[in-house]
């Protein structure tokens, strides 16, 4: 099921980059030329038909490569979004999706995982607290604000910075010096 899964991807990556005339289906490919693109869809076909006695598809819609990317969100506890069981690329790119895309977030419970980091602003003396995650290769950083639900000190009620903490809070934005910033309310640590 994977290969033919694959398979599937790179036909259809394939068919939609080639850049002829001739349509296949609602994809184009080359002009009665028979290229990689042919080799993949009679592979598939002879492959899907063999495995399963079934009609195989030939036609595969198009590679949109701007459209936006939906992760499947967990609901266990409240938490709308868990990036505690996805892997670090997946959590990184969950993060950037939020940050790109804050209208489709704003309101739902996350969970996070990563390193605390701190900032205090010298010329308006607010402090700003947030949790990092990093990419698989960790060469990329993402992170979200966070501030805690109640009456809280620093550094007394808060981790060291580059600690790995757990928040749960719920994703907002909010508008400062005429820049919009993420932040999660209502936050606290959890283990």
């Amino acid at each position: 099921m994977r290969k033919r899964i694959r398979l599937a991807i790179c036909l259809s990556f394939i068919l939609t980059v080639s850049a002829c005339a001739k349509e296949y289906g609602s994809v184009r490919v080359g002009q009665g030329t028979t290229g990689v693109a042919d080799v993949l869809a009679s592979a598939m076909e002879s492959e899907t038909t063999a495995s399963s006695g079934m009609e195989a598809v030939t036609t595969m819609p198009p590679f949109n490569p701007t459209a936006a990317t939906t992760f499947p969100l967990s609901t266990t506890e409240g938490i709308d979004i868990d990036l505690t069981t996805m892997s670090s690329s997946m959590v990184y790119s969950q993060v950037y999706s939020m940050t790109i895309d804050p209208q489709s977030y704003i309101g739902k419970t996350v969970k996070m995982k990563g390193q605390f980091a701190y900032y205090h602003d010298e010329t308006t003396g607010a402090d700003y607290f947030a949790c990092v995650v990093q990419d698989a290769t960790a060469c990329c950083a993402q992170g979200l604000e966070f501030s805690l639900k109640g009456e809280h000190t620093f550094p007394d009620d808060y981790p060291q910075e580059g600690e790995e903490v757990c928040v749960i809070g719920e994703f907002s934005t909010y508008e400062e010096a005429g820049y919009v910033y993420f932040t999660l309310r209502n936050a606290e640590f959890v283990s």
